[in-house]
């Protein structure tokens, strides 16, 4: 009775394992979804950490980037793994920056660990 007992808790404690890793996975694909970023957003701390993207930088759904810093104009992005990188001309990828969403997906926080910037912007309701 008791390795009855045991076995049947086991498997309830594996299947709840599971399904958790189900429901963390889920969330996670959904906050990497690359149609979030597909708009224009406008930098909260313009002229401070905006370099990350400029000003006002605006993403396409074909995956290419325009934005007030001539330098990105047509530039591809990519979004994996939790991270935006920027494609460039000569196939050169930019550091990766991790992001993040919120309220409601109106607010993107960029943030690049290597030099320790974030830069926020919000998103231009038309």
């Amino acid at each position: 009775m008791k390795e009855k007992l045991l076995g049947l808790l086991i498997a309830v404690l594996l299947l709840a394992i599971v399904f958790s890793g189900c429901l963390e996975s889920s969330n996670n694909e959904n906050n990497q979804d690359p149609t979030k970023f597909v708009g224009t957003w406008i930098s909260n701390d313009s002229g401070n950490y905006s370099y990350l993207f400029g000003d006002e930088v605006t993403f396409y759904a074909n995956g290419t980037i325009g934005s007030d810093s001539s330098l990105l104009d047509g530039t591809l992005y990519e979004v994996s793994g939790g991270k935006i990188t920027v494609i460039y001309p000569d196939g050169h990828k930019g550091t990766p920056r991790t992001y993040s969403f919120s309220d409601d997906d109106t607010v993107l926080t960029l943030t690049d660990s290597t030099w320790e910037k974030t830069a926020v912007y919000t998103k231009v309701v038309q």
